[in-house]
């Protein structure tokens, strides 16, 4: 048995109690796996405000375990790529990424709006839980478009947007272990490039999607 004892315990909520609760039992059988912790209401109803609290680690998981591109990906996956990303704030008005250099890394949107741009004109905006830099990392190393921060406050933006770094190396390290993402990237990656080519004055896609063709 064991017990959340105050004052170390005061400021954990009950649902997070539940977890560890659910986790800490010594029969295999009635412990919860990996799954039952991703999909406990503790993980999957963390909103903003007590996720900004969390390290950022725990913010990134937070953040990927919800993309399209990690479903029923192995956790260890999660764990590893979650443990690679580096959280990096960009000013408002900053660019990340700039058309003709070299790409060594693809960013996670955490919070706040980036905004997409080709030969100087909008194309795209993107926010939480869209991903841009992909194609560099899969398809073609040279960006193609400007991506700037937005800021994330509300109504006038302002402040820093919060991304999630990949480098390369890291990403080749995961991906030799974990080729089922690097699959689905580089098919995100490749049917972007040719839709652009394909559709060169087509509005690309919304955020929804994880991004833009020409956020390279």
């Amino acid at each position: 048995e064991y017990t959340f004892p105050s004052p170390y315990w005061d400021d954990v909520s009950d649902a997070a109690k539940d977890m560890v609760s659910k986790v800490l039992v010594v029969d295999p059988t009635k412990r919860y796996t990996a799954q039952q912790c991703l999909d406990h209401d503790w993980i999957k109803h963390a909103g903003d405000a007590s996720a900004k609290k969390l390290h950022a680690s725990h913010r990134a998981f937070l953040l990927i375990r919800k993309l399209p591109i990690f479903d029923n990906i192995d956790p260890a996956c999660l764990q590893e790529i979650t443990q690679k990303l580096k959280a990096v704030k960009i000013d408002c008005g900053k660019f990340v990424i700039q058309a003709g250099e070299v790409g060594e890394s693809m960013y996670f949107v955490n919070s706040g709006t980036v905004q997409v741009l080709v030969n100087g004109s909008e194309v795209d905006r993107l926010s939480t839980g869209d991903f841009f830099g992909e194609i560099a990392l899969t398809v073609s190393k040279q960006r193609t478009a400007d991506v700037k921060s937005l800021g994330s406050g509300s109504g006038r933006m302002e402040g820093a947007v919060e991304l999630f770094q990949l480098q390369r190396t890291d990403f080749e390290a995961s991906m030799v272990k974990y080729p089922i993402l690097q699959t689905r990237l580089a098919q995100i990656g490749q049917a972007r490039v040719k839709r652009a080519a394909a559709n060169p004055d087509e509005a690309p896609p919304t955020p929804s999607s994880g991004g833009s063709p020409a956020a390279r």
